[in-house]
């Protein structure tokens, strides 16, 4: 990785919009309008006023944001209209400085997948990592994911939601597939993607996650599924240790995030 008080600088003295897209040649700023009638601004506000976290679209060709929800968890202080004119600068400032160089280091693995792999992108649905914002001063680990859009058969944009994470610790990225049977790693040592297997849920434990989303208490669980209070804790015990947190809490929001409940 590159010097993080080298790209200090940059933030504080000139764009660093640059190094986002740094050895990626296939991708040129292009001025010409192209078909993106699935991504107009019009129904993604409409959009944003119905759904709970933060989303923003990226333009990767004109390197700049389509879109973005008015939403504080993004913004943080900012306006919308901050965001639109800095584009990709606007990163710099909402970014928590230590966090600054693995979040471009993070796009630059993406751009590589989208426009330099061999791989079938129609299979592709989503990248996803931890990155911690500057939300009021303070640092705040989110979930980022990032959809893609192809246009004629080449990346041209892509819908990026964010959302509260559980993760302690900035980085894991990850590609998420269509058809929910596996996954991929990506190692920065080795620079490159490695296959995982996903974790599956037993269908009690996605009863155990729905009726605990609802608010419902273990001995309320136990009820409504017509076993044992001590069945619901032994399975939440297996759970836990399966997804690797500790509380019902964390559980949730880690497969809330990874679409694991309802699928």
């Amino acid at each position: 990785m590159s010097n993080l008080h080298e790209t200090h600088l940059h933030a504080q003295e000139e764009s660093i919009t640059p190094l986002f897209f740094k050895d990626i040649p296939s991708i040129h700023p292009q001025n010409e309008d192209e078909e993106i009638s699935e991504l107009e601004s019009p129904y993604l506000k409409l959009f944003s006023t119905v759904m709970s976290g933060s989303f923003y679209v990226l333009d990767f060709h004109k390197r700049c944001f389509h879109f973005v929800s008015e939403h504080d968890l993004f913004l943080s202080r900012y306006s919308f209209d901050d965001a639109l004119k800095m584009g990709y600068d606007f990163f710099a400032k909402i970014v928590y400085p230590d966090d600054l160089q693995l979040f471009i280091d993070i796009h630059r693995a993406i751009l590589h997948y989208l426009f330099e792999s061999d791989g079938n992108h129609r299979e592709i649905a989503y990248f996803a990592f931890n990155v911690r914002l500057q939300n009021h001063g303070q640092p705040l680990m989110v979930y980022h994911k990032m959809a893609p859009q192809f246009v004629n058969g080449h990346a041209r944009m892509a819908v990026c939601h964010l959302s509260s994470s559980v993760i302690r610790k900035s980085g894991n990225l990850e590609l998420y597939f269509s058809d929910k049977e596996k996954y991929s790693q990506y190692s920065f040592k080795e620079q490159q993607w490695q296959q995982k297997e996903l974790i599956k849920l037993t269908g009690r434990e996605k009863d155990i996650l729905k009726l605990a989303k609802q608010g419902k208490s273990s001995k309320e669980i136990a009820g409504i599924l017509c076993v044992s209070p001590k069945t619901i804790r032994n399975t939440e015990a297996v759970l836990y240790q399966k997804l690797g947190f500790n509380t019902k809490e964390e559980a949730i929001i880690y497969t809330t995030n990874h679409r694991m409940i309802f699928t």
